[in-house]
């Protein structure tokens, strides 16, 4: 049997420096943790900010219903936030805020058809808002009329009250008359007038009216009486062929440069006397059948009386005078049976009289001086009950020509008006009586 020795059984015991050994060798192992990597800190969480109150904003209708005929409201808005703006979809609606609190909305009448705009309120910055919607129906007939007036009272100086007393006629809800002659109106004729589609009859004359006619003046499919005479209106007249009913036409004394387009059978006085037109005379007019009284005097027309106008056998008055028209008398004047006042004179017409001017029985007053006419005075005007009032007034021509049979070979005869026989201002009374 083998004997073991048996080992000491005491506990290990360090020595002084087997302790500082041990000690450096945790220091070294505690350095190489994690590959030699240095440990992060541990961030400090942000505290979580506490929320602030909702940002709102409210308005005090959903919708609004503007005027047709035009007008402003107002709406309030409530919000929280400091800086909101407002806006409109459509630009026929106005829209601006007004204070801290308030909208207002504004449009000009509505001529055409009904209409409608969103107003939105916006916070700056922020996708938030509210919207109110608007509608504005179209005018009434009456109120587009009525609309038309205060437009004309407006722009000429003109009043209700001097308006009622000259008249303006309504009738069934439209305006049909309006009689405003030396009514001290001045500026523009507006366009609106032309929205007054029942007129019948239009008296402007004797004002101070400016400018040219607006266009919308076709848009007057009624009317029968037009009278813009003794104005102060210049430019391109407009088209009036839609007026087809028209009866009276007076442009005179204006400063227009151009004639009219006209489709107007019913036609019967029809002057431009006075104004700055020139070219040839309208070999149209022929087609106005029934026309009573022709008047293109003092203007600056060239050419020849045109030869269709010997249709025109109602005429009682044909005024050229005061022109650069050429060519002879015609002779189909014989024709116009009913010529009361036929005026020639200052013109360029050559050759004789037609003797045939002597059968014009009822003619009156008769206009031929300063002309380049010569020859002989036919014996059937010398003999008619006249010849003493008319011989001033037919002899003296321009200087070279005259007639072998009268004493009043040269001179020179100051233009006056045929308005002065009072035939056409008794014509026109007799139209306006109509009314």
């Amino acid at each position: 049997m083998n004997s073991y020795k048996i080992k000491d059984r005491t506990p290990f015991r360090f020595s002084g420096r087997k302790i500082y050994v041990y000690m450096m060798l945790c220091v070294l192992l505690a350095g190489c943790g994690g590959g030699g990597d240095e440990v992060e800190p541990v961030p400090t969480p942000t505290p979580t900010p506490t929320p602030g109150p909702e940002i709102t904003i409210t308005a005090s209708t959903k919708s609004l219903s503007l005027s047709p005929v035009g007008g402003e409201q107002t709406f309030t808005v409530t919000t929280n936030a400091s800086d909101w703006s407002v806006t409109s979809s459509e630009s026929w609606l106005s829209v601006a805020r007004q204070g801290s609190n308030t909208v207002k909305i504004q449009s000009n009448a509505n001529l055409n058809v009904s209409r409608s705009a969103v107003v939105r309120c916006t916070i700056s910055g922020k996708n938030v808002s509210v919207s109110v919607s608007v509608a504005q129906s179209k005018v009434t007939e009456l109120q587009s009329d009525s609309l038309a007036l205060s437009d004309l009272f407006h722009i000429t100086g003109g009043s209700s009250n001097s308006l009622a007393r000259l008249g303006v006629t309504v009738t069934d809800g439209h305006v049909t008359m309006l009689k405003l002659k030396d009514s001290n109106l001045s500026g523009s004729i507006p366009a609106s007038l032309g929205r007054l589609t029942q007129l019948r009859y239009c008296d402007l004359s004797g004002n101070d009216l400016t400018g040219s006619l607006p266009a919308e003046i076709s848009s007057l499919t009624e009317l029968e009486y037009l009278d813009l005479s003794d104005n102060a209106l210049s430019g391109n007249i407009p088209s009036l062929s839609q007026l087809k009913k028209l009866v009276v036409l007076d442009l005179s004394a204006n400063d227009f440069a151009t004639l009219p387009a006209l489709q107007s059978p019913d036609m019967e006085y029809l002057s431009v006397h006075k104004n700055k037109l020139s070219g040839n005379l309208p070999a149209g007019w022929a087609d106005y059948r029934k026309l009573v009284y022709i008047d293109a005097s003092a203007n600056a027309f060239t050419g020849g009386i045109p030869g269709g106008w010997s249709a025109l056998t109602n005429l009682k008055a044909l005024h050229l005078y005061g022109n650069a028209l050429s060519g002879s008398v015609p002779g189909w004047l014989e024709s116009l049976t009913y010529l009361k006042s036929l005026g020639l004179s200052h013109n360029n017409l050559t050759g004789s009289i037609p003797a045939s001017l002597g059968v014009l029985l009822q003619l009156e007053t008769l206009w031929l001086s300063q002309n380049k006419l010569n020859g002989q005075i036919p014996s059937s005007l010398l003999n008619n009950s006249r010849w003493n009032s008319w011989e001033s007034q037919v002899c003296p021509q321009q200087s070279g020509y005259g007639f072998t049979n009268s004493t009043l070979k040269t001179g020179m005869v100051k233009s006056g008006s045929l308005e002065a026989t009072g035939l056409g201002k008794k014509l026109k009374e007799e139209y306006r009586n109509r009314y």
